[in-house]
């Protein structure tokens, strides 16, 4: 694929003729405020504590089901911190999804970031509780997850 910058700091990449995804940065757009972080203590006194589990829409989801046992599925349940902005959830890998090289396996990292991250978005954009979200596909470049797996090492 192509990558082509221009001189506004707009990014497109292309497949070929084919435009596959298109970014620029908006002059209204807000600073970025990188919070300080989460305590693993923290993260687990909100695990679990989701409006969403009261009643989850998908009990037995792979990455945040409360129907696994432990060692089948992630088991990823996020909460909210009080207080703040922000949501947390603590998670240790079981051995079944880390590759040959030590690492979490890519496909793994992305449904790791994706559930957890939609659920504290659903209820922090305060969708309606009876709201279901379910991702249909996700693409993203190996370089960018091979990078997110190192990163896995520390959670």
């Amino acid at each position: 694929m192509a990558v082509e910058r221009d001189e506004e700091g707009s990014v497109r990449i292309h497949h070929g003729r084919t435009l596959i995804a298109e970014a620029t940065s908006s002059p209204r757009s807000p600073a970025l405020e990188i919070p300080d972080p989460v305590s693993t203590a923290q993260a687990h006194a909100v695990a679990g504590r989701s409006r969403y589990y009261t009643d989850p829409v998908f009990p037995d989801c792979l990455v945040c089901g409360m129907g696994r046992e432990p060692g089948d599925g992630l088991r990823i349940f996020p909460g909210p911190l009080a207080g703040r902005s922000l949501w947390a959830a603590p998670w240790t890998p079981d051995p079944s999804v880390i590759d040959v090289g030590g690492r979490v396996r890519s496909e793994v990292v992305w449904a790791a970031l994706d559930c957890p991250s939609g659920i504290a978005a659903a209820e922090a954009g305060g969708l309606s509780p009876d709201t279901a979200i379910l991702l249909g596909q996700m693409t993203a470049s190996p370089a960018l997850a091979c990078r997110l797996c190192s990163a896995t090492s520390a959670w």
